[in-house]
């Protein structure tokens, strides 16, 4: 990784990942801020980290459109490596280590998992094989012990629904 001096990097842009190289740029004040635990810069430094390891280690290849048409939320990589940091629209108490999402080998969502304040996991949203077939059902935790598959709520449908490409 290299600290730019922040004239080298646009007004928008804090930090920057090359895919072909790997090589990570953090805006000097973005650096700084990350050192002196300003949460933003050090998310802002986890988000490009992010793009590395699911870009560059990993190899994955996620959608790029340069058509201006609408990607799927599950295969945009910003909204792939925002899932490092908690923030798909999660409630603001979960933007830490609230929540995490698994993915199937495609890509498409597999779990949502949702966790309590004090870090326990609390609901498993989940699209997968339950009974024999391919459903989208959850598993709530009770006193740390994941509970048999339910069906989700029309809340909690309309709240995590859009992490599993529409799936219902």
């Amino acid at each position: 990784y290299e600290v730019a001096e922040d004239k080298v990097l646009s007004k928008k842009v804090h930090a920057d990942t090359d895919i072909r190289t790997g090589h990570i740029r953090i805006k000097e004040s973005v650096y700084e801020g990350a050192c002196n635990g300003e949460g933003r810069d050090r998310m802002t430094i986890a988000h490009e980290i992010g793009h590395y390891f699911t870009l560059c280690f990993c190899g994955f290849r996620l959608e790029r459109n340069f058509s201006g048409g609408k990607i799927p939320a599950f295969r945009d990589p910003e909204w792939q490596t925002k899932g490092t940091n908690g923030k798909h629209g999660l409630p603001e108490e979960a933007h830490s280590s609230g929540a995490y999402i698994r993915l199937h080998p495609n890509g498409n969502t597999k779990q949502l998992r949702v966790y309590n304040k004090n870090l326990t996991a609390k609901t498993d949203i989940e699209y997968s094989v339950h009974q024999g077939k391919m459903t989208f059902h959850t598993h709530d935790y009770v006193n740390g012990i994941r509970q048999p598959a339910r069906s989700l709520t029309s809340e909690e449908k309309r709240l995590y629904g859009k992490y599993f490409g529409g799936k219902q």
